[in-house]
């Protein structure tokens, strides 16, 4: 038992030292000397299966249109759906292929199914068919794949001239924001560094896996070749950086310490997960693609601590994580704690009712808010 309380001790440590040092960090130091020329060699793998109980289908961009009503982005030609646990591919293929759909995905972690119709529909005729699926004996739920934009946080770089300087008693230079937090001291007063590794999970843009100062021990859809756009917009830079943040190499005489050097680094890009947003620079991400980051980091790869550094959704994406942040807890992997969005973007694309630029920020049910850091 005290073994057991002391690895949760040490997971909500982690995930709040660095949920501290991101709200204080705003520019990208760690990747500055190492990502001067393009990392990603491979073209944009068009294989969307990643285990037996995972299949992605990449959902395209003319798919994804707005609501006129609610303002609300939709896939137009998809559902998705939850079946009871008695159900069977064959079974779900016989109730729709009548609505002239077929499965083109699955996550079998969230017991669900990935619909695509045949033709296109607006907002209130993809409901009414929805609420047709709904009504049959086989499903659990059914929902639209909503689609909503993804905002990244601002790049700051500043002027100041200890912004390169050295590790030193007051906080200033590359390392202040784990000096502000007192890191040396938490490492060493807690035993950090010896306690056995969590495994720690970044749902980012992209990652530079071969960073001298990085260790992964995997990515999740991270290859790309982005040519001179991928290096100008940054599409690699803030992963690695929150990667490095997070958990850079200890002692190595290179680069910068992370937090918790000793975690099993996980990374799922989402740029990936909506590789339209790599072919046509389209910043939309679904749910369902959402999900499956989130099942590989926490399901497949079984994370405890998840940094999600975006400004993204609205109320109802809100509600629709919820079901599947509940749904992991009740049936796959109860004990993870998840790092918000700081919000210091300031992006005014960013929605209204998405405080701090995070959906994640309107969640109101209980178990849930106790398992993020805002």
């Amino acid at each position: 038992m005290k073994a057991k309380k002391k690895s949760r001790t040490i997971v909500l440590m982690i995930g709040l030292l660095i949920f501290t040092v991101l709200v204080c960090s705003s520019y990208y130091t760690f990747f500055a000397n190492n990502g001067k020329n393009n990392p990603f060699s491979s073209t944009v793998n068009a294989t969307d299966s990643f285990d037996d109980d995972l299949y992605l289908h990449q959902t395209a961009a003319e798919n994804i249109v707005i609501d006129d009503l609610t303002g609300m982005g939709y896939v137009n030609n998809e559902l998705i759906v939850t079946v009871k646990d008695t159900v069977n591919e064959d079974d779900i293929e016989d109730a729709i292929s009548s609505k002239g759909a077929h499965i083109v995905g699955f996550n079998k972690y969230l017991n669900s199914y990935q619909v695509q119709f045949d033709e296109s529909y607006s907002a209130e005729e993809l409901e009414a068919l929805r609420q047709e699926f709904s009504d049959m004996d086989l499903f659990e739920k059914t929902k639209v794949n909503l689609a909503f934009e993804l905002v990244d946080n601002a790049i700051i770089t500043p002027n100041d001239s200890k912004w390169k300087g050295k590790w030193e008693a007051d906080p200033d230079g590359v390392n202040w924001g784990a000096e502000a937090i007192h890191a040396p001291e938490m490492w060493g007063e807690n035993d950090i560094l010896d306690c056995d590794p969590v495994n720690v999970g970044v749902l980012d843009n992209q990652f530079y896996t071969e960073h001298e100062d990085l260790s992964f021990v995997s990515t999740f859809l991270n290859e790309f070749s982005d040519g001179d756009d991928g290096e100008a917009h940054g599409n690699y830079v803030h992963g690695t950086h929150v990667a490095g943040t997070i958990a850079a190499c200890f002692n190595n005489g290179k680069g910068i310490a992370g937090i918790a050097p000793q975690v099993n680094l996980y990374g799922a890009s989402m740029l990936g997960l909506a590789n339209r947003s790599v072919k046509t620079n389209d910043s939309k991400i679904t749910v369902n693609e959402l999900e499956a980051g989130l099942t590989y980091l926490i399901c497949i790869k079984e994370c405890k601590v998840v940094n999600f550094s975006y400004g993204w959704g609205d109320k109802r994406v809100a509600e629709e994580i919820v079901d599947t942040l509940i749904y992991f807890m009740e049936h796959e992997n109860s004990d993870f704690l998840i790092v918000c969005s700081a919000g210091n973007g300031g992006d005014d694309k960013v929605p209204d009712d998405a405080i701090n630029n995070s959906a994640l920020t309107l969640i109101t049910n209980s178990a849930i808010k106790n398992r993020i850091i805002v």
